[in-house]
Formats: C-alpha cells, structure tokens, sequence
C-alpha cells in the first residue's frame, strides 16, 4: 500500500497544476493577456494519463510486488495395509514304517535245497473220558472225586516218572501231584483219580491240571468246570 501511495504522488502533482492553471485562465480579474494558442484540455489529459500510467509501470518493474508463496497441496499418502499374520501350522509328524521283509527266492535250478521238516515229539497223550461231567453241581463243602482217562498215542511207554500236575482253579483234597503207577505202552489208557473238595461259598468253579512227562514236559492239558451250591 505504501509503494502504491509513491507511485500516486506526481499524478496528485499534475492534477494540482492542471487545476491551478484553468483556475488562472478563468479568472475576471486578471487583465487579458496577449492571445495565445489554445491549450487542448483532453489532449494534455491524455498525455499526462500516458505518463503516470508509463511512470506506474517503471516503478512495477523496479519494484516487483512479492508474490505470495504458492501453497503446497496436501497429499495424503496411503498407509500400506500390513499382512495379516498367518496362522503357523505344526508340521504333522512323519510317520517312518518299518522296512519291509526282503523275500529270498528259492532257485529254480543250480542246487539242491533243503526244507527243514519239523520231527513230532515222541510223547503224546489225549482224553479219552471224564467223569464227573462240566458243569455238575456238587453241595458246598463236601468230597467227590475227578477220574480222566487218558491214553498213550505217543511213540514210547511212559514209565513211572509220568504224573499229573495240579496248574489253576480249584486245588485238590490231598496231593497236587499224582505219579502214574506203572508203565503205560502205546495205545493204552491210565485212569488218574483226583479227590477234591467243593468250595463252601457258592458258585461257578474249574481246576485244572497237567499230564508231565519224565523230561518235564506238558503233553495233555485237562480241566473240569463245576458248580458248589
């Protein structure tokens, strides 16, 4: 605003002379003076416009006016949008199986080969009866005895050294071990008698026993399943 003031200032001093000047002609009291040329108002108007007009224009061009600084528009930046976290999984275990069996082939041809055969064991025996018969009932408390007959189908006679065996169940009366009498050739039948004694609490009972050979070895299994009331 000051500058514009400045550059104003010989506009406001032509205008006083111009005004000063019609003023001097106009007057009555001034004697007239010889005849001069005629001044042409709207032609020194004009040129006096042209003149602070040309003035304004120098002083503009020695005396930019700052320009205001340009704003910087605001740009907003994106955010990046951040990976949502992944699940981790737990690796599954690895099951490892055992190798397979490698199969050996027999040759076809180019040698001999032997197959192992298995030798049966040279004693053998099976039952041939029982009494009294699985499941009977038998009154709590009281004696009774267990025949099984059994017969030698082995390849040898049992000597004196065979015995029957008391394993599980129900014990016997009077001896967990009974030896075989005599000697028992092959086909024939020993009848072993087992005296037992029936539990006094009631209920569903087996004892079971044994056929031992001389060597220690169990041949026969037998058992017998009774009821104490």
């Amino acid at each position: 605003m000051v500058k514009l003031l400045k550059g104003f200032k010989p506009i406001g001093t032509v205008l006083i002379m111009l005004t000063l000047t019609a003023c001097t002609a106009l007057s009555p009291a001034t004697p007239q003076p010889t005849a001069q040329p005629t001044t042409d108002i709207n032609q020194m108007s004009t040129q006096i416009a042209a003149t602070v007009i040309a003035q304004l224009t120098a002083e503009a061009a020695l005396n930019p006016s700052p320009v205001p600084p340009t704003a910087t528009p605001f740009i907003p930046t994106e955010t990046p949008l951040q990976p949502s976290p992944t699940n981790t999984e737990m690796p599954l275990p690895t099951l490892t199986l055992p190798p397979l069996p490698t199969a050996t082939r027999v040759p076809s041809s180019g040698g001999t080969v032997i197959k192992p055969t298995r030798t049966p064991y040279t004693d053998a025996a099976e039952l041939v009866s029982q009494t009294p018969k699985d499941g009977f009932y038998v009154p709590k408390g009281q004696d009774f005895d267990i025949n099984w007959t059994v017969k030698n189908v082995g390849r040898r006679a049992w000597n004196t050294q065979f015995y029957l065996r008391y394993l599980s169940g129900v014990e016997g009366s009077d001896a967990s071990k009974i030896m075989v009498a005599n000697t028992v050739p092959v086909n024939e039948t020993y009848t072993f008698r087992v005296d037992m004694v029936a539990p006094v609490i009631p209920g569903r009972y087996v004892t079971t026993w044994q056929l031992i050979n001389d060597d220690g070895t169990a041949i026969l299994t037998l058992n017998l399943v009774f009821n104490s009331q």
